[in-house]
C-alpha cells in the first residue's frame, strides 16, 4: 500500500519547510550561504527521518517486531525527536564531509564556514519546526495531550532563543569600541546549546505527563534519561570552558 497525502503528512512537511526557510533566511542575514542551507536539505532530512522511525520503533519495539510490515511506514505516525537530532546532526556531517571533500576547510568554531555558525543559526528553526511537527500528533491522534504541551514549550524555546539572541548581541555591541566589529560578534554555538538545554529540560518534565511511553528504564523514560545526559552535558562543558576562561 502505498502513503496518501493526510494532515500529518503535510504538517511535517510544513514543518521541516518552515525550519529550513528560517535558517536560510537567518544565514543570509549573518553572511552565511543560504544557499549552503537548502543543499543540506536532502541529507538532513534522509538522515533524520530514518533516525527519528528509528527511536519510535525501539521506543515500541515488541508491537514492530510483530508488524514488521508496519516500520517503514512513516506516513502513518512515529517519529522521535530524539532520533530526529541525532540523525539529522549526522546528515548534515555527512554533508560537509562531501561537500568540502575534509572537515579542514569546516572548521568547528572559527572561519565562515563554521559548522557551530550554521546550528547557530538553526537553533530557532528547530524549535518552530518541531512546534508544527506536533500538530501533525494532534491530526494523528496521538500523544493527546502531551503534543499540546509540547507545541506550547517549544513556542516558548523558540521565543526564548530569539529573545536571548537579541539581548546577547545588543550587549556586545554596547561594548565594541569599534562598530565595525559588529560583524565579528561570536555566540560560540550558544543559540544552539541553548535549544538543547531548553529542549531537553521541558521533555523530561513533559515526559511525565506521557502515557505511550513503553520505553522505561527504572524510574525514568529513555527519553528523560537522554534529557538528563544532555543537561548534565552542557552544563558539564559550560564549567569546564568556564574555568578554562578564569
Amino acid at each position: 500500500m502505498f502513503p496518501r497525502l493526510n494532515p500529518y503528512g503535510l504538517t511535517i512537511s510544513l514543518a521541516l519547510l518552515t525550519a529550513y526557510a528560517l535558517t536560510a533566511y537567518r544565514a543570509g542575514k549573518r553572511g552565511l550561504s543560504s544557499e549552503f542551507v537548502w543543499d543540506s536539505l536532502p541529507w538532513v532530512v534522509s538522515f533524520g527521518l530514518v533516525g527519528a522511525r528509528l527511536y519510535h520503533v525501539l521506543n515500541f519495539l515488541p508491537f514492530y517486531l510483530d508488524n514488521l510490515i508496519l516500520i517503514p511506514q512513516v506516513w502513518r505516525g512515529g517519529l522521535g525527536i530524539y532520533g530526529g537530532l541525532v540523525g539529522g546532526l549526522l546528515g548534515f556531517f555527512v554533508f560537509v564531509k562531501l561537500k568540502a571533500g575534509s572537515f579542514s576547510e569546516f572548521s568547528i568554531v572559527n572561519s565562515k564556514l563554521s559548522i557551530v555558525k550554521y546550528l547557530n543559526v538553526a537553533a530557532p528553526g528547530i524549535a518552530l519546526g518541531q512546534a508544527i511537527g506536533r500538530v501533525g500528533n494532534i491530526f494523528n491522534g496521538e500523544n493527546l495531550p502531551y503534543a499540546g504541551w509540547e507545541i506550547v514549550a517549544n513556542l516558548l524555546i523558540f521565543g526564548t532563543i530569539l529573545t536571548y539572541e537579541f539581548i546577547y548581541n545588543k550587549t556586545q555591541i554596547s561594548n565594541l569600541k569599534d562598530q565595525s566589529q559588529i560583524s565579528k560578534i561570536k555566540n560560540e554555538g550558544r543559540l544552539f546549546f541553548l535549544y538543547l538545554l531548553s529542549y531537553s529540560m521541558a521533555r523530561f518534565l513533559l515526559e511525565f505527563f506521557r502515557t505511550d511511553s513503553p520505553w522505561i528504564v527504572g524510574p525514568l523514560t529513555m527519553a528523560q534519561w537522554i534529557s538528563l545526559v544532555v543537561v548534565t552535558t552542557i552544563f558539564a562543558v559550560g564549567f569546564v570552558g568556564q574555568r578554562s576562561r578564569d
